[in-house]
């Protein structure tokens, strides 16, 4: 399912750090290659993987372009 960002939430367990460089390759391969691996949820919209593609689906303005601010999201039944 795509979902719009706005509608889902970092986990507060997780300290998500990652250096900038790879935060660039990152945008740039999800600009290039699109979306290969969807973000995590939990049934309350909480991420359980994919923090960084979040994140960047909210400061990158390529990736919010080409995608209208969506992304794909897997809904985990636990």
């Amino acid at each position: 399912m795509n979902v719009f960002h706005n509608v889902i939430n970092p986990n507060d367990y997780n300290p998500n750090r990652v250096l900038t460089d790879e935060f660039k390759l990152l945008a740039l391969n999800i600009v290039r290659f699109g979306w290969i691996q969807p973000i995590l949820i939990n049934k309350n919209n909480i991420i359980i993987d994919g923090f960084h593609r979040w994140k960047l689906s909210i400061d990158s303005k390529e990736l919010y372009k080409k995608y209208s601010g969506r992304v794909p999201c897997v809904v985990m039944d636990s």
